[in-house]
């Protein structure tokens, strides 16, 4: 892999229990990502995009076998919503799960101009459509 940034460009505090002179981009793959993911800055993600790309990002961390709800969330971001994806937003009461469902199934009716199913266990449909509205 050629690539303009060295190791040493990303954040020292990402590898404390590491020597980042002994990582290899393509060696080390899964875990300069996992570490940028995790404990890395602005920069530091800016730098792993530029030698990985984002889909091999996305890739590659699938395989990791530990990160973060954070990392995981930002991941689901990055990577937008797939056609077989089936979701399922769980939280506490009172924090918007409805208000983000609706607003998430507007969003993909409007940009796709198809129908979108919106399930719910605590609202019924009239009750749906007046907590938005």
């Amino acid at each position: 892999m050629t690539t303009n940034y060295n190791i040493i460009d990303l954040s020292s505090q990402i590898f404390w229990d590491t020597k980042k002179e002994d990582l290899q981009w393509d060696q080390n793959a899964a875990f300069i990502i996992e570490r940028v993911l995790e404990y890395g800055n602005w920069n530091d993600w800016q730098i792993i995009k530029q030698v990985y790309n984002v889909d091999n990002i996305i890739e590659i961390s699938r395989g990791i076998r530990y990160l973060s709800p954070k990392t995981l969330s930002f991941l689901v971001i990055l990577s937008g919503l797939q056609k077989s994806d089936y979701i399922i937003l769980a939280a506490r009461p009172s924090i918007g799960k409805t208000t983000l469902a609706l607003d998430i199934a507007r969003n993909v009716a409007i940009n796709t101009k198809k129908a979108v199913g919106l399930f719910s266990l605590e609202m019924s449909a009239s009750q749906l459509v007046d907590s938005k509205y």
